[in-house]
């Protein structure tokens, strides 16, 4: 070999070398970068896109079989790679649906935990893990990842989302909301298909049947018949199980079975109704039907009034805050204080009583709240104390307790208030709640032997103000309504009782507690499941910086209105103290 032919040789294969090692870097680089050319480069990014396609009422395609008997419905998804690039398997689909709308048609849970998203593949069914987020809205997004690749172009109907059965009250599949390090697909577009519903298929009208409520006291089943069954003159039955409950269904007027069915008899608990038909000799069985009996959870709100003006600003923000949460009742545990003081206008007087006599005309509750503030007590002829007091710095009797006067004084003081009731128009108060919570045995005997029948003064152990006066109540937050001993406020022991209904402020108040806490207090009387007997949980407010509490009352009913029976999301009704008595006494 010519010698001089080796340099060259060695030249060109370095050549070759460093051409190779450019266009790996230059590959390398497209990849990090996203060359749009090559269909198997990641497009997952940290943004959820916001141009999803979603088009619903599509029809289901393929032969697939049913998943679970024991969910009534199912829809059908289909995901369709519209980009330049395949979608990575790892990366998050997003659905969005109205499940709200599921959940006001008794067709899934609220929480959701009756949802399954399956994927069939090879003959059979896996759930697919999923975060659901929004849940009970017309916004709630379904976030999965497919497993697989999706090329560019490429569909796959494969996955389904499984839902109905309303026993279901986990979901080992589901998490509560996003791993925000996760990446979601881009490009892609969805069909959501028309609902699939099982060949016979029953449905209740209230999945919380609430003992003593009359609004929510029924329980209406109707059984639906796929039209591909001949059910000519044949009727389907229907049995509670695990009860001696059966019986037959009729045809309604939209060509549907339905019968109203006896819950008087049903112990609280957790039901299932199931259906069944035969046609042609061969039986057909519903998917089982979930149903809760609960006593109701009565919560009731109320303002104490402290004998001082309210800014007109701040009543209309009461009235807004009731109507932002379901036009909540209130008790106006108002204060006559304001017709003898100097500090109020009768004008101002007359507006004030105007506005809540239009609140009780509305609907709200009118009762009575006392301070001893010192004008007010010689107006009723009493003489003036000033000891015990629970703060320093005041020096007009608001901050003297109840208790410190005797029966006989109480009754006169009791007597005035209800004669300015009388004369202003407020007509006669049933409930009465005293300043600071500071009611012993006597002040209630007074307040009993008044005509009141209900007192709202009960609490949780306290001391109050500077002076850490001790008050005379040792309540539990799950106290029930009860009638006091004469001899001890604190337990309907030793009798005989008070003829008074005491209904502890067991909720709290917004003013020295926060949102948490309230909300724990409603947590602590209703834990999702069915109540075995009735409770009354009153939460207390102030009206003359009403604005201030919003920051916790606002998120305290938010949460609250999540269990409405009326929404019948739960065993919570709102009402009035007078409304809550006599619900009581059924």
């Amino acid at each position: 070999m010519d010698e001089n032919k080796k340099p060259v040789k060695y030249v060109l294969a370095i050549l070759l070398i460093i051409i190779i090692s450019i266009g790996t870097v230059v590959w390398g680089i497209k990849s990090l970068l996203g060359d749009n050319n090559s269909s198997e480069l990641p497009v997952c990014t940290a943004e959820m896109p916001d141009d999803i396609k979603i088009e619903i009422l599509k029809e289901p395609t393929g032969d697939f079989p049913w998943w679970d008997n024991e969910y009534p419905f199912y829809r059908q998804i289909t995901i369709q790679n519209q980009g330049k690039n395949l979608i990575p398997g790892k990366c998050l689909i997003s659905l969005q649906f109205d499940h709200g709308y599921l959940v006001d048609q008794k067709k899934s849970r609220g929480d959701g935990a009756d949802l399954r998203l399956v994927k069939h593949s090879g003959n059979k069914y896996e759930e697919i893990p999923f975060y659901l987020d929004n849940a009970d809205t017309g916004a709630a997004h379904i976030q999965f990842q497919m497993n697989e690749n999706l090329e560019k172009g490429n569909n796959t109907s494969q996955y389904f989302l499984y839902y109905g059965k309303l026993g279901a009250t986990s979901n080992k599949y589901l998490n509560e909301s996003t791993n925000k390090d996760e990446l979601y697909a881009q490009k892609y577009s969805l069909e959501f298909s028309r609902e699939v519903q099982t060949e016979i298929t029953g449905q209740v009208d209230r999945l919380w049947v609430l003992k003593g409520a009359d609004e929510f006291s029924e329980l209406n089943y109707t059984v639906s018949i796929d039209s591909s069954l001949a059910t000519g003159r044949n009727k389907p039955s229907y049995k509670i199980l695990g009860t001696a409950i059966s019986g037959n269904l009729s045809k309604n007027e939209f060509g549907d079975f339905e019968v109203n069915i006896p819950t008087g008899q049903l112990n609280v608990g957790e039901y299932e109704l199931q259906s069944s038909i035969t046609i042609d000799k061969k039986t057909y069985t519903s998917p089982k039907c979930y149903f809760v009996v609960s006593y109701p959870l009565y919560v009731t709100f109320t303002i104490d009034y402290e004998g001082t003006d309210v800014p007109d600003n701040e009543l209309a923000e009461v009235i807004n805050f009731s109507e932002r949460h379901n036009d909540l009742p209130i008790v106006h545990f108002f204060n006559p204080r304001i017709y003898v003081t100097k500090e109020i206008s009768q004008e101002r007087a007359n507006s004030l009583t105007s506005w809540v006599i239009e609140r009780r005309n509305a609907g709200d509750e009118i009762g009575m709240h006392l301070h001893m503030h010192y004008d007010m007590i010689k107006a009723a002829g009493v003489k003036v104390r000033k000891s015990p007091k629970w703060t320093n710095y005041l020096d007009n009797g608001h901050d003297v307790p109840c208790s410190a006067y005797t029966y006989n004084e109480f009754m006169k003081i009791l007597k005035w208030a209800l004669e300015n009731y009388g004369e202003n128009g407020l007509g006669l108060p049933i409930s009465f709640r005293a300043g600071g919570w500071f009611a012993d045995e006597k002040i209630l005997k007074a307040v009993s032997d008044s005509g009141f029948v209900i007192d709202s003064s009960g609490r949780t152990p306290y001391s109050w103000g500077s002076n850490n006066l001790r008050g005379h109540w040792d309540l539990s937050p799950l106290t029930r309504p009860y009638q006091p001993s004469i001899a001890d406020q604190n337990s309907i022991y030793p009798a005989p009782s008070l003829r008074l209904w005491e209904f502890p402020n067991n909720g709290a108040d917004s003013y020295f507690y926060d949102q948490n806490e309230l909300i724990d207090r409603f947590k602590n009387n209703f834990n999702s499941k069915p109540l075995k007997f009735p409770q009354t949980l009153t939460y207390l407010s102030h009206p003359h910086a009403f604005s201030e509490d919003l920051d916790v009352l606002d998120p305290t009913f938010d949460y609250i209105n999540k269990y409405l029976a009326v929404r019948d999301r739960g065993p919570v009704i709102y009402i009035t103290l007078q409304g809550a008595l006599i619900n009581q006494n059924k």
